[in-house]
């Protein structure tokens, strides 16, 4: 009998940023993966990026689905299509289980599951609700996953706030906490590039206190308060440079400029570990997140971090010990963290070899592996 599995989730750049190991590892196990997803729309992905990931996982033997998955929670009309369309491949293929991603795909794939009778594994990346988030938030999907929990099968939370509100408050059958995707630490061995010749190629000379950030320019990724918080810092010759790509672009340009802040915005890259071996500082600035991958680079390429005191950041950083963490939306602090982080880098302890173990690729699979086992 054919062993056929679903990975599910709203947007290409889900599967592509979280679930490439996952289904390498379930084609290892000997099942047949199929992959549900929007690969048009929505996605932090690029056109371009979505139908390369598309191809590629054909190539691997991954059957690929588009389900017109909307990220709004206000498009009821849309949810439904892509219930009915979710239910049709559970039924046609019996799959031995599904597992999904995001609230929204995560939400349909289980009430899809539970009709349908398909064994439900659910990643959530980060609830949304969470210490200090908005009342609205608490409104509107606290009860939707409170619900859904009991027509979940395995319920895998990436950060200790969520895992200790998913334990003991919702009822899926089994909860667990696996830190993320984990890190390949083999990317760290070779960059192929030195410090001194990444930071020349940046243009960057001695003199030059590099901060880098990476991630979407968007509200959440917070990014104009580094920017804020470096205009008061008057007396040093910091550079600042975002990795990412998003709608704050040109708003992020305006503030630095009328702040006086030198900011360079790079785009999308491919060689983070080699801009992290070139940088000084990592500041993760974020409202909301799950666990941040780019924290974990950060920490593996023995940088001190800056970060938000958020849930998730907690899980990584030790406040003072390998980084600093404050308040996301105070300037004030910001600056004041900043010009303490400069003026110490070189007091951090960063090593933490037993944390970074805990974070490898590997050992994450091998729980992946178990769970799939299930």
């Amino acid at each position: 009998m054919e062993k056929r599995v679903l990975i599910l989730a709203s947007v290409a750049s889900m599967i592509g940023q979280f679930n490439r190991d996952n289904i390498s590892l379930l084609q290892k196990m000997g099942y047949k993966v199929d992959v549900a997803c929007n690969f048009k729309n929505g996605s932090t992905f690029s056109e371009e990026s979505a139908k390369q990931l598309k191809k590629e996982l054909i190539e691997q033997g991954v059957r690929c689905f588009h389900v017109d998955f909307s990220r709004s929670p206000v498009q009821i009309g849309k949810h439904v299509q892509c219930y009915r369309t979710v239910k049709r491949l559970m039924l046609e293929n019996q799959y031995l289980f599904c597992h999904c991603h995001s609230p929204i795909g995560g939400a349909i794939a289980r009430i899809a599951g539970h009709v349908t009778k398909t064994k439900i594994i659910y990643t959530a990346h980060g609830f949304h609700f969470f210490k200090g988030a908005s009342v609205l938030n608490w409104a509107i999907y606290y009860p939707i996953e409170l619900l859904l929990s009991y027509w979940t099968n395995c319920l895998i939370t990436i950060n200790k706030e969520d895992y200790y509100r998913a334990k003991y408050k919702f009822h899926a059958k089994k909860t667990v906490y696996i830190p993320g995707v984990g890190i390949d630490s083999n990317r760290f061995q070779s960059l192929g590039i030195s410090r001194e010749q990444k930071r020349k190629e940046l243009g960057l000379s001695k003199e030059n206190i590099f901060i880098l950030s990476v991630g979407e320019l968007n509200k959440n990724k917070n990014h104009e308060v580094v920017v804020q918080a470096l205009a008061g810092i008057k007396d040093r010759n910091i550079v600042y440079m975002i990795a990412g790509e998003g709608n704050q672009k040109e708003h992020l340009k305006t503030l630095a400029e009328e702040n006086g802040v030198s900011l360079r915005l790079l785009g999308f890259r491919e060689d983070i570990c080699a801009l992290l071996e070139a940088a000084d500082v990592f500041a993760f600035p974020s409202k909301r997140e799950g666990l941040s991958v780019s924290v974990m680079e950060a920490m593996f390429m023995k940088k001190p971090v800056i970060a938000s005191k958020i849930r998730g950041n907690t899980d990584l950083i030790k406040d003072g010990e390998n980084g600093l963490l404050v308040h996301p939306n105070t300037v004030e602090a910001w600056e004041q963290g900043m010009h303490k982080m400069i003026n110490t880098i070189g007091t951090y302890h960063l090593g933490e070899k037993k944390r970074l173990k805990s974070l490898e690729k590997k050992n994450i699979n091998e729980k992946m592996m178990q769970i799939y086992k299930g």
